[in-house]
């Protein structure tokens, strides 16, 4: 059958094919009077696809990870927890529509929200190509309600996600809290047992600073520092008038000794005194006498 017999065909049938076309363009057109307005609203997400959520570095995903990934966050917009947040932001179950139509379609029964939740999801359409961008789509009888529905979804899903970020961090940060409180509360008991047998044994200082070993030893060097000012130190020996210098270890004795060892807490030097002045001439050379 070619061209030339189907116009043929259609001369002769002519009027029949202009009623089913006049037909049909009817039909269609009362169908659209009579079915309800649907105004439909789209926000375009952008989601980036190459970015790690663990280490929140820039990684080149393979083609196949990235679609998985997408596909990924398509499935958290079209999430019960991501709609229940948009109920709860827009306020929807107490709005006196909502609950008319609620009490209409379900009669009272169940839950408003849980409802809420079914309807939004039923007439919204995700899809992306692809880019990168996530097409939300979200269509209704008001126009305006479906540019603010359509809106509340795109901010639920990125306050979703960074929930998603930040929640395993706080759940560990409560963690580590919770074994710090445990440990802090062992230390602090550990030390008041500690304490306590100090003070029991008698091994505590006044002041609680310095082990039973410092403070002996401290208080022997203060004895001796004490003793060693009291007696004074060890006069030099002179024969006739020359002057014989002492060494500090005969001079001082054991005082300059155990100063030293005893730290530089109590250590203490103690200067010679002064040689009177009519003591420091020069001898007088020897005569010589005969026999």
């Amino acid at each position: 059958m070619n061209l030339n017999l189907f116009l043929l065909a259609l001369r002769a049938r002519l009027g029949v094919f202009v009623l089913v076309l006049a037909a049909t363009v009817l039909a269609a057109t009362v169908v659209s009077l009579l079915l309800p307005k649907s105004y439909k609203a789209t926000a375009s997400v952008l989601v980036d696809a190459n970015r790690d959520e663990q280490s929140l570095s820039n990684v080149l995903l393979p083609p196949r990870e990235r679609i998985g990934y997408m596909q990924t966050q398509m499935d958290i917009i079209t999430s019960e927890r991501v709609a229940r947040k948009v109920v709860q932001d827009l306020k929807l179950a107490e709005s006196p529509a909502s609950r008319e139509a609620f009490e209409k379609e379900a009669g009272g029964t169940g839950s408003i929200e849980n409802w809420l939740v079914e309807n939004l999801l039923k007439r919204l359409k995700v899809e992306t190509s692809q880019s990168s961008v996530i097409q939300v789509s979200f269509s209704s009888a008001d126009p305006r309600f479906s540019a603010l529905v359509t809106n509340a979804f795109a901010k639920a899903y990125i306050n979703t996600m960074l929930e998603l970020r930040v929640e395993p961090m706080q759940q560990a940060a409560v963690w580590f809290d919770e074994q710090l409180k445990g440990l802090r509360t062992s230390l602090e008991d550990a030390q008041a047992k500690l304490t306590d047998y100090h003070r029991q044994q008698g091994i505590i200082s006044a002041d609680e600073r310095y082990d039973v070993e410092n403070a002996r030893l401290g208080e022997i060097s203060t004895q001796l520092v004490r003793r060693c000012s009291q007696t004074g130190r060890i006069p030099g020996k002179t024969a006739g008038r020359s002057i014989q210098r002492v060494p500090p270890e005969a001079e001082y004795g054991p005082c300059a000794r155990g100063s030293e060892a005893a730290g530089t807490g109590h250590a203490v030097r103690r200067q010679p005194p002064a040689i009177p002045a009519p003591a420091l001439r020069e001898p007088e050379p020897a005569r010589q006498t005969r026999r």
